[in-house]
């Protein structure tokens, strides 16, 4: 898409003219939209960082229940702060879930690496994700560096035709 400037701050795109004015509200709005995907992308984040944090946890205590024996007594956290305590039956059985309510029992081992695995491409799509943040980051700066430089440029040509000087 062409755009030539013509007179009195006016942007012509294909047949019809857009102001200095209009123009600015424009990417005012897209400078909106892009704070609004920024916001959306750090919960997203958030919440991911929160799966790392609870994949890695489980990690950590699998290997160290590996290494207890049956009969051992244990916390078990029930959430909000509230645990039961429980005895160990078999420290070499696990139950892990692999989603859509399935779950199957393994020894450890596998259930460390199945957690590992897990892991892994949580912290990749994290990572990803931060990328995509960057990026957007970097394209909001240049939007609001091009309006600052809009509006002063609309500052210093005073009110166009259509804007009349509101």
């Amino acid at each position: 898409m062409q755009r030539a400037r013509g007179s009195l701050g006016h942007i012509r795109i294909g047949e019809r003219e857009m102001t200095s004015e209009q123009e600015l509200r424009a990417d005012i709005q897209k400078l909106e939209m892009m704070r609004g995907q920024m916001d959306s992308l750090k919960g997203q984040i958030e919440s991911m960082q929160a799966r790392i944090h609870e994949h890695d946890t489980a990690k950590r205590t699998l290997e160290n229940l590996k290494e207890e024996k049956s009969k051992t007594e244990i916390l078990v956290p029930l959430g909000g702060g509230t645990f039961t305590k429980a005895s160990i039956v078999d420290p070499n059985r696990m139950l892990i879930s692999l989603g859509y309510d399935l779950v199957v029992e393994e020894n450890v081992g596998s259930g460390l690496d199945r957690l590992e695995i897990k892991l892994d491409k949580l912290k990749r799509l994290n990572h990803q994700m931060e990328d995509q943040l960057y990026a957007l980051n970097n394209q909001a700066s240049i939007l609001y560096a091009s309006i600052q430089e809009k509006y002063a440029s609309t500052m210093t040509q005073g009110p166009t035709e259509e804007g009349g000087g509101q």
